[in-house]
């Protein structure tokens, strides 16, 4: 096989190559806002609250629309938990108050 050859054959191949290890998918916008939540939660309980935090972030909105503030207030209170976890206190301070806020919006007052 001529060289010229063998480079059209691998260049493909080194085109679609990906650098590193592969990475998962993001979730899909697609999926529903429980699984995303599900998700976000798994990250968060294996250790994972960086890759948990931007998942969490965006279901805010649509957690805020939600008529049940329980699913809001546990993910304002995992986030919470993680901005301070990371140093960012005051983030962790405001996500905490509006997680108290759902908590007793949605009838549970042992949590706020």
């Amino acid at each position: 096989m001529s060289r010229a050859a063998l480079l059209l054959a691998l260049i493909p191949s080194l085109c679609l190559a990906e650098a590193g290890p592969a990475r998962p998918p993001p979730p899909s916008a697609t999926a529903s806002v429980q699984e995303r939540l599900g998700q976000a939660r798994a990250l968060y309980r294996k250790g994972s609250p960086a890759e948990a935090r931007p998942l969490f972030e965006s279901l805010l909105p649509e957690l805020r629309k939600q008529p049940d503030k329980a699913d809001l207030a546990l993910a304002l209170m995992l986030l919470g938990q993680i901005a301070i976890d990371q140093g960012d206190y005051q983030r962790g301070a405001d996500w905490s108050r509006d997680a108290a806020d759902a908590y007793r919006a949605a009838g549970d007052q042992t949590r706020g």
